[in-house]
C-alpha cells in the first residue's frame, strides 16, 4: 500500500487499544470485525464514530453468521455476527447507508441459509470471503 500511495498514513495495530488523535474522512475495515470480541462490539462502533470527521464514512466488510450456532460465538477467535446485531449496535452511533450481503445484495437478519463454500470441490468449508456482509455508514450529526 505504501508503494502505491507513498503519502498515505498507514496505521497498524490493535484498533481497540490504539489511541488516535486525528479524525478520518474514511475508515476502511476488511476482515477485522471477526476479531472484535462481542463484549467490545459497542465500543468498536463508538470508537469509529468518534474517529470519523463530520460526514466521514466507514466501510466494513465482515463475515456474517452462516449457521445458527454462529449466533452463540462457538469460536471466540473468529466471530461471525448476525447482521441484525451489527445493525442494532452500529445504529446507535452511525447513520447506516448500506448493509447487505457483499456478493449478492441479499438481506439476512440472523444467519444465512444460503452458504457459499470454499472452492475446494468438497463443499465442507465456509471460510470464504463470499460469506461476508457489507456495511457502509456515515457519522451521525
Amino acid at each position: 500500500a505504501k508503494e502505491i500511495h507513498p503519502n498515505a498514513e498507514l496505521i497498524f495495530g490493535d484498533y481497540i487499544s490504539t489511541k488516535l488523535k486525528q479524525k478520518f474522512s474514511l475508515i476502511y475495515s476488511f476482515s477485522v470485525m471477526q476479531y472484535i470480541h462481542r463484549s467490545q462490539l459497542r465500543f468498536f462502533f463508538l470508537k469509529i464514530s468518534q474517529e470519523l470527521s463530520d460526514n466521514g464514512i466507514v466501510f466494513i466488510n465482515y463475515p456474517h453468521a452462516v449457521r445458527f450456532r454462529d449466533l452463540f460465538y462457538p469460536d471466540r477467535t473468529y466471530l461471525r455476527y448476525s447482521p441484525s446485531l451489527v445493525q442494532k449496535v452500529a445504529s446507535e452511533f452511525l447513520e447506516i447507508i448500506e448493509h447487505h450481503h457483499f456478493y449478492d445484495d441479499r438481506i439476512i437478519n440472523y444467519f444465512d441459509s444460503k452458504k457459499y463454500f470454499f472452492p475446494n470441490g468438497i463443499g465442507d468449508r465456509i471460510d470464504t470471503t463470499k460469506n461476508t456482509y457489507l456495511f457502509i455508514a456515515r457519522k451521525r450529526k
